[in-house]
């Protein structure tokens, strides 16, 4: 049987990645309580803008952390298109605010 104990009794410091991650993922908890309005698209466009922020963060975790060069190319490119991204959901959100 194998324990999570270290010899002193601890358990052992997960890696600072995990930690992160576990970090993101209680933020995400946070930014996903907006108010509903009740109009589909302008909700949609709310949740979007926090998807697309907590993808980014992701994507940063990745680049911090990670080594596979396959998924450190795809956070890249997340976080290469997320100025435009933005901007583009920012737009129709301004257009559409009410």
């Amino acid at each position: 049987m194998t324990t999570d104990k270290a010899a002193n009794g601890k358990s052992p410091r997960p890696p600072q990645s995990t930690l992160d991650f576990r970090e993101h993922v209680e933020a995400l908890r946070l930014y996903l309580g907006i108010a509903y309005s009740g109009a589909a698209d302008q909700d949609f466009a709310s949740l979007l803008a926090v998807q697309r922020h907590a993808l980014v963060a992701l994507a940063n975790i990745e680049l911090a952390h990670g080594t596979d060069p396959e998924l450190r190319a795809a956070a890249q490119r997340i976080v290469d298109a997320a100025p435009a991204d933005d901007a583009a959901l920012k737009r129709w959100q301004d257009r559409h605010a009410g």
